[in-house]
């Protein structure tokens, strides 16, 4: 027993020994595992934290959970303990080590996992990523509670600390957002399962980082953060900014289709490509020591709003050349807000006109001023309707007019603006029926577009 104590203390010198010091005081809280993997959850929960330049005493050690009910019950170290410390080691395939410490002793600039409980579950959350030599303790058996709080819309902070009695003043504290927590798939939200995995980063100022690898433990001292999701409303360059948390040897971007200004840089810009427009995603790449690596990603909205939308007139009806049914339109007449709702529409008074096209993201552009002298010349010249409105398989087009009006052009586009059907005739009475076979078109809202030497007229039906 003296020989491997000896042996353990050796050891323990020997890895932390000639560690630099991470931890800024006497020691910092790193991270922790909000939303564990394992039932009860509250037994498998993790916090790491880095000591500074001088050893604590686990006996010395208090912890205030962000859960309130959960009193802090001691660290415990026995044979249990023991067993689930090696066969953890065993599962381990990177380079890293698990250790309990010696007489309750954590060394200066150690690294510290606490679990929360001598019961957790050695397969809940893997270790097998492991690359760093870890120090772990246990809370005693006690709390199956969550000791945390797991996400929800319901707003609320919640803060950890951990305190050692020696020496005074020794604490440090993190806040997090559990409103914000990240699930597996990279966004916010969703069911229990897919938000389990999330875990908080903390610098050492206590700025939180969010972040979900599934059901890992807190077996990486490496975080990479892409920064945040970015809405790009001008579709010009994009600047980035990285940051990693822990020590890197190299770093990338990556995605999308553009081009970046240093892919190997914290800090780039990133110019989109053709394809880039509406959501795409860039990655951000770091890898440390014994081939440990972290990836994050960012979503990034490119708007295809951004170029200049051209307002155009032909007789009185005004056309916008940015044509979607996912933009809403909102018009003006001499800067007052009038109707319209469309990319396209019939000017009644005279005036100037310009229009404001917003996509779903909140991105706008404005068109170009066109003034109208003859507003009402084209509001339904020659007296066209169609019915029934709305049709399932015919529409019929019905006309009557004063003179012979000759050629006609019928156009049907949808709410992009898309021609999906056209006829031509030439009417040669006073009044004309055509039926419209519209079996082919999806349900949806489209536009009758009928041109005559007298004018432009434009119809609105929906096919059912």
């Amino acid at each position: 027993m003296i020989k491997n104590y000896i042996f353990k203390l050796s050891l323990l010198a020997f890895v932390f020994g000639s560690f630099t010091t991470l931890a800024q005081n006497c020691f910092e809280i790193n991270s922790i595992l909000v939303d564990a993997c394992g039932a009860p959850e509250g037994e498998n929960e993790m916090v790491r934290f880095t000591i500074g330049n001088s050893a604590l005493n686990t006996a010395d050690l208090t912890v205030s959970w962000p859960n309130s009910n959960n009193t802090f019950k001691g660290i415990c170290q026995d044979a249990n303990t023991a067993a689930k410390v090696d066969s953890l080691n065993q599962g381990i395939a990177g380079c890293g080590l698990l250790l309990e410490p010696v007489g309750g002793i954590l060394p200066a600039n150690a690294k510290v996992l606490l679990v929360s409980s001598v019961n957790f579950s050695t397969t809940a959350n893997s270790f097998a990523n492991l690359n760093d030599t870890l120090l772990i303790i246990f809370q005693c058996a006690g709390n199956t509670n969550g000791h945390f709080a797991n996400y929800s819309t319901t707003a609320g902070l919640r803060t950890l600390t951990l305190s050692f009695a020696a020496p005074a003043g020794c604490l440090d504290s993190v806040t997090y957002d559990r409103t914000i927590l990240v699930n597996q798939n990279g966004g916010i939200g969703g069911s229990s399962i897919i938000n389990d995995g999330a875990i908080v980063v903390f610098d050492n100022a206590g700025t939180p980082t969010y972040a979900n690898y599934g059901c890992q433990a807190l077996v990486s001292s490496l975080f990479a953060n892409a920064g945040n999701d970015i809405i790009n409303c001008n579709a010009g360059s994009i600047n980035l900014n990285a940051t990693v948390t822990g020590n890197y040897s190299s770093i990338s971007w990556g995605g999308g289709s553009g081009t970046f200004t240093n892919i190997n840089a914290l800090t780039t810009t990133y110019t989109p490509g053709v394809t880039d427009t509406g959501y795409f995603t860039l990655s951000f790449f770091a890898t440390g020591d014994c081939g440990i690596s972290s990836t994050s990603y960012i979503n990034v909205y490119n708007s295809a709003v951004s170029p200049a939308a051209v307002l155009t007139a032909v007789g009185s009806t005004l056309y916008c050349s940015l044509a979607s049914g996912t933009y809403t339109y909102s018009w003006t007449l001499d800067g007052t807000p009038t109707t319209g709702s469309f990319y396209i529409k019939n000017a009644t008074s005279n005036g100037c006109y310009q229009v404001t096209i917003t996509d779903a993201a909140g991105c706008s552009v404005q068109s170009n001023i066109v003034c109208i002298t003859n507003a009402g010349i084209n509001e339904n010249p020659i007296n066209i309707s169609v019915q029934p409105n709305p049709a399932s398989n015919y529409v019929l087009l019905q006309l009557n007019a004063a003179t012979v009006i000759g050629k006609l052009s019928v156009s049907i586009k949808d709410v992009t603006g898309k021609e999906v059907m056209q006829h031509n005739d030439v009417v040669s009475a006073l009044s004309y029926k055509t039926p419209l076979a519209i079996q082919s078109l999806a349900a949806g809202v489209y536009f009758i577009e009928c041109v005559t030497a007298n004018g432009t007229t434009i119809l609105k039906f929906i096919k059912e």
